[in-house]
């Protein structure tokens, strides 16, 4: 293995009231040669862009440390910005790596629900920083970084830090350190087993031939002591000979495993950009508004189940450009924000938190702490509100931010007062460095509180749909260089039969990258596209059945309207008496298309599925 001669970049997560701890932390860690830690305040510059160096920084680092305390984990919101980050980039490593090391500064701390599947480590303990250092130097040296030139492994130390490790991370070790740790650590009892469970794994990612290495040095040893504990897959695959201590090798290649980054029926992190295409126009649009309108608008994404709104809200801050944000979601999914007092009171919580973690805020920029105390909002909550909008967009106008509030699934916030909606409504009107962004499938009109309606009459709607055919095209080919279409037909084709829908490009993409890593091809054909279209069928039964079928076409003209669209491909609309009010409806939620009165499948996959049920 060659080794490089940079440094290991540690990231330093922390609470602001963590703050002294972890300096102390820091300025242990730059007196090791070998290490780069990155903390906030020692490495933002003045005028710097901190959403983007931050992300940066947690994109490039090769380790996060995560410090919990008893005063930082009981508040609402711990999991800050960065965190949550450097967690969407860690679902994106290999399973088991060591990205991120949890450090708990006092024995009172309990770590945060994400976090509670790592093993941690007690900074407080004798010898904490030591164990911090040794899970440092594995992830060094996993990457080929040495702390020092002559550094070899203290073979004692090894086996005892693998006893301590979970499977997953104890895979994950030995798997990176091939093949230097293999000849290493003690071949007996514990680990013995999880370093051939690897095996597998290395052969089926290009490494066979560190096996290979290890085996020709170290031959009459494991098939003396070892030979029935080896897997029958290596033991096939490795040929040859024993004469004494050497052995006879014929490498076999293995293809590479494709990683599969298509992510279907959840929001696509910002972390996972790289499948995320189109929504350029959303983001084109607000900030235009932003910029050029005396009224700031308020604007409405709406659009069926499926479409990626709640992806385009994770995301928008990546898209805007020209403009200062700072984005809060608050999801109508969380019940705590279901009624005013606790509406008012947990928004509030979240931009302050929100705001102080995009800036690196040491200290509050809001003066008054009865912000904090839910007591003062349970009287009137809709004042409280208005006292702190007005001394955030203060705070906002003087450091020439916008901030987005967004309200995600916004129908859930239905039991709202009158007098609550009607604040919102003079925020909107009167504080323009505020701008509010609800995401929904209903619109105001359509919702069972009248007030909505009568309250937002100026909310301008965005519709999520589609995207366009050269996003879709980019989102199958360009997330995975490697996965390589045998005609120009087949993603085409895709695009065809989607109509570039967005969950259904990433379903169908998802299949065809797991199918290829379990099959012997290279490339995918027009039987593989087949065969993962099943596949989806069979995963997402519910959307096709549940939501399409069940709900979308809810009445037995909305289902004979489609089966004849289907059946026909394209049907003058003329056909359809008397049907013009659930054609219109089928229009809108996205099912059908009409052309100059020619009724098509917006998604023409819905006619095979209904085939296959056997509806048509």
């Amino acid at each position: 293995m060659t080794t490089t001669n940079r440094k290991l970049r540690v990231f330093l997560c922390h609470a602001q009231s963590d703050k002294n701890a972890v300096r102390k932390f820091y300025q242990r860690l730059l007196k090791e040669k070998w290490v780069d830690p990155w903390l906030d305040e020692e490495k933002l510059l003045p005028g710097q862009d901190w959403n983007l160096e931050i992300e940066k920084a947690v994109e490039s680092a090769d380790v996060i440390v995560v410090f919990v305390s008893k005063d930082s984990v009981n508040k609402e919101g711990y999991i800050q910005r960065e965190l949550r980050y450097a967690l969407d980039v860690a679902d994106q490593k290999p399973e088991g790596t060591i990205f991120i090391i949890p450090v708990r500064l006092d024995d009172q701390s309990f770590l945060p629900r994400r976090l509670s599947s790592y093993q941690w480590v007690d900074l407080f303990s004798v010898n904490g920083y030591q164990k911090t250092l040794k899970a440092l130097e594995f992830r060094g040296k996993s990457i080929n970084i040495r702390e020092k030139d002559t550094a070899q492994y203290d073979l004692d130390a090894v086996n005892d830090m693998l006893r301590e490790l979970s499977d997953k991370q104890l895979q994950a070790m030995v798997y990176e350190e091939l093949p230097s740790l293999y000849t290493k650590i003690n071949w007996g009892g514990y680990a013995f087993g999880k370093v051939s469970e690897i095996i597998f794994r290395a052969q089926d990612e290009d490494k066979i031939s560190d096996i290979v290495s290890w085996v020709s040095r170290n031959a009459k040893k494991v098939y003396s002591n070892y030979s029935a504990s080896l897997p029958l897959k290596f033991s096939v695959n490795i040929k040859g000979s024993i004469s004494g201590s050497e052995i006879n090798v014929q490498r076999i290649e293995p293809r590479r495993r494709l990683k599969n980054p298509y992510v279907a029926g959840n929001p696509i992190q910002p972390s996972n950009s790289r499948v995320f295409w189109g929504r350029l126009d959303i983001a084109e649009t607000i900030v235009h508004e932003i910029k050029n309108s005396l009224q700031k608008p308020s604007f409405l994404l709406f659009g069926r189940r499926r479409m990626g709104k709640t992806s385009t809200l994770l995301n928008l801050r990546r898209l805007i450009r020209d403009i200062k944000i700072i984005d809060v979601l608050i999801s109508g999914q969380d019940s705590k924000y279901h009624n005013d007092v606790d509406f008012c009171f947990y928004s509030i919580e979240k931009i302050i938190q929100t705001t102080k973690n995009s800036l690196s805020l040491r200290d509050n920029f809001v003066s008054n702490k009865r912000f904090g105390d839910l007591a003062f909002f349970k009287s009137s909550p809709a004042k409280e509100l208005s006292i702190f909008f007005d001394e955030y967009h203060e705070f906002l106008e003087k450091n020439d931010l916008y901030c987005l509030i967004m309200l995600d699934e916004y129908e859930e916030f239905g039991n709202l007062s009158r007098d609550l909606l009607m604040q919102l409504r003079d925020t909107m009107q009167h504080k323009p460095r505020l701008i509010f962004i609800f995401s929904g499938v209903s619109h105001m009109k359509d919702l069972p509180n009248p007030y909505w309606s009568e309250v937002f009459v100026n909310v301008r709607t965005l519709k999520i749909s589609f995207i366009n055919r050269s996003d879709g095209y980019k989102l199958l080919t360009e997330p995975v260089p490697e996965l390589i279409y045998k005609t120009d037909d087949i993603p085409e084709m895709i695009l065809g039969l989607t109509g570039c829908q967005p969950f259904l490009l990433q379903a169908i993409a998802a299949e065809l990258v797991s199918n290829l890593n379990l099959s012997s091809n290279l490339d995918v054909s027009n039987q593989d596209l087949d065969l993962a279209i099943k596949e989806v069928f069979k995963s997402w039964q519910n959307y096709f059945e549940g939501y399409i079928w069940q709900k979308e076409c809810y009445s037995d003209i909305h289902k004979s309207i489609v089966k004849r669209v289907a059946k026909d491909k394209r049907i003058n609309i003329s056909v359809f008496d008397d049907c013009s009010k659930q054609i219109k409806d089928l229009v809108e939620k996205d099912i059908l298309k009409n052309q100059n009165g020619i009724l098509e499948l917006t998604m023409p996959i819905i006619g095979l599925w209904l085939k296959q049920e056997g509806y048509i």
